[in-house]
């Protein structure tokens, strides 16, 4: 438990009520404040809430969550260069499961509220180090990533949910690692002390990402966790030059690409994930969510010459994925269509919109920043199947968009990728990178 400040309680000539006063005040401000207050009842839901529900926003009674941020925010910590302080950080991350077992597309409401009793201030201290990093604050974003470093936070996870926790903390990670990669200001806000414990900490949190990576490569059904995990690996693959991190990334890049349904009978089938279709009313949600991380490996990839999208068939595959994704989003009766085609599922599904979808214009304009004439052929696609007039998502309309779990803007995102495609490769990534 966190407290806040404690306060100058020094006696002063005031008389005696108002001491009191005084008093009484200070032993309420000392208590300590919780960090993630819990729920009355974990397992005793609140009127109007389902014991299983589609989305996640059902499983909370109004103003619960606002709640929960409440407490996080009253367990801020002072930070020198933060105006609203740190979130305290925590070795071991604890996240129950989400999903209904057996479900696969309803949300077990109870678990799901132990999820963010125990883990919301993961995303809301990765929240706080994106904006800080986008908006210059970069002494900031610098000293709340060492704070956390220092302190190994989300070096272990729970042991009766290892799965949960870890893909957790690898959703976190990446995101901080890769703002660390795209803001090269807050790096050298860091400083050397700084850059060498924010450094140390990733490598750590990705050598058990790494040996995540193995496990579930090891699995019949791969699915966007893989490639998140790809992703999260990679800004410290380039940060350390570490040529092994780097060959994983790429690795899980390619396995991605080869999910990626491409050949069909029907042309408009190619580019969509399979695994991710059979989600329900959630497929399009998924197709997006998971076409970001492999967008961010490919984006990403051209620094120092590595390029994960290498040769004329990849880059079809990829451009394929990225255009059923965008269509998808502006159109998402599309993917219902394509789920029975597949066999996905059994009948057309109308499908949620999530706030993701709306980032799909970030898709189209890191593409254009890595190969225009890719870009123009596949707003070309979907000039023709939506019968739109071009551009259907100018080249330019998702610079500005931020992905937290991305590390920024997708401006920033390409910006660095670019800057460091100039750079020459580092001796250890040589043979890795080809250059």
């Amino acid at each position: 438990m966190v407290g806040p400040m404690r306060q100058n309680l020094a006696p002063s000539p005031a008389r005696p009520l108002a001491r009191l006063a005084a008093l009484l005040l200070a032993a309420v401000l000392l208590q300590p404040v919780p960090l993630r207050p819990a729920f009355a009842q974990d397992d005793d839901l609140p009127e109007g809430v389902e014991a299983y529900a589609s989305t996640q926003a059902a499983c909370f009674a109004p103003g619960e969550l606002a709640g929960l941020d409440a407490g996080i925010d009253a367990a801020r910590q002072p930070l020198r260069g933060c105006a609203s302080g740190v979130i305290p950080p925590e070795p071991k991350i604890v996240a129950a499961h989400a999903y209904k077992p057996g479900g696969g597309d309803k949300f077990d409401c109870a678990s799901l509220r132990r999820r963010q009793e125990s883990s919301r201030f993961l995303y809301a201290f990765l929240g706080d180090v994106v904006a800080a990093a986008e908006r210059g604050d970069n002494a900031c974003a610098a000293g709340m990533l060492r704070t956390w470093a220092e302190a190994g936070a989300m070096t272990s996870a729970a042991a009766n949910s290892p799965g949960p926790s870890r893909a957790l903390g690898m959703f976190v990670f990446g995101g901080l690692s890769s703002a660390y990669l795209i803001h090269p200001e807050v790096r050298a806000a860091a400083g050397p002390a700084g850059e060498k414990a924010i450094l140390a900490w990733f490598q750590r949190l990705s050598g058990r990402v790494a040996q995540d990576i193995a496990a579930r490569r090891a699995m019949p059904r791969l699915d966007n966790i893989l490639y998140w995990q790809g992703f999260s690996i990679l800004p410290t693959a380039l940060m350390t030059a570490d040529p092994e991190l780097m060959r994983l990334s790429r690795g899980v890049f390619r396995t991605a690409l080869d999910q990626v349904t491409t050949g069909e009978p029907d042309p408009a089938d190619d580019g969509y994930l399979p695994l991710e279709l059979r989600r329900g009313d959630k497929a399009l949600g998924y197709q997006v969510f998971a076409t970001f991380p492999v967008a961010g490996m490919a984006t990403l990839s051209r620094a120092y010459g590595c390029d994960f999208v290498d040769g004329a068939p990849r880059r079809a595959i990829f451009g394929d994925l990225v255009t059923r994704s965008v269509q998808g989003g502006l159109d998402p009766q599309s993917v219902a269509e394509a789920a029975v085609r597949l066999g996905a599922a059994r009948t057309e599904i109308p499908q949620q919109k999530p706030a993701t979808v709306r980032q799909t214009p970030g898709l189209m304009y890191l593409v254009n920043r890595m190969d225009p004439k890719l870009y123009g052929r596949i707003d070309a696609d979907l000039a023709a199947t939506l019968g739109l007039p071009q551009p259907v998502v100018p080249a330019g309309a998702g610079a500005g968009l931020v992905n937290e779990r991305l590390g920024g803007s997708f401006g920033r995102l390409a910006d660095q990728a670019a800057a460091l495609a100039a750079e020459p490769t580092p001796a250890p990534l040589r043979k890795v990178c080809g250059r």
